[in-house]
């Protein structure tokens, strides 16, 4: 579910929905960074690596027009972040910060 489900309900939220319309309203530094922060403020403990996600994501979001690599870059990094923190429970932790 963390791998396949949770980055597609999230970038189709955050960069398919929220990014997009908050685009409309405000310049785009401000949509990324809004949709940033709210994306990281969803993500208990993992603020520094889900922030630059989200700023990543929203980058290629605008660039392409489309959610979906945005989609596959976040499970990549979700199944990162979940195969490290079975080897060792700390490593999830910097792995997050380091690889988002």
């Amino acid at each position: 579910m963390l791998i396949i489900y949770a980055p597609i309900a999230e970038e189709m939220f955050f960069r398919g929905i929220l990014f997009q319309s908050l685009e409309k309203e405000y310049a785009l530094s401000i949509a990324v960074i809004l949709s940033s922060l709210l994306f990281m403020a969803t993500h208990n403990g993992l603020f520094v690596g889900t922030f630059f996600l989200g700023l990543m994501t929203c980058y290629w979001t605008y660039q392409s027009r489309s959610i979906y690599p945005g989609i596959i870059f976040h499970a990549i990094s979700n199944t990162f972040v979940l195969f490290a923190h079975h080897i060792a429970p700390n490593i999830g932790k910097i792995s997050h910060i380091v690889f988002f």
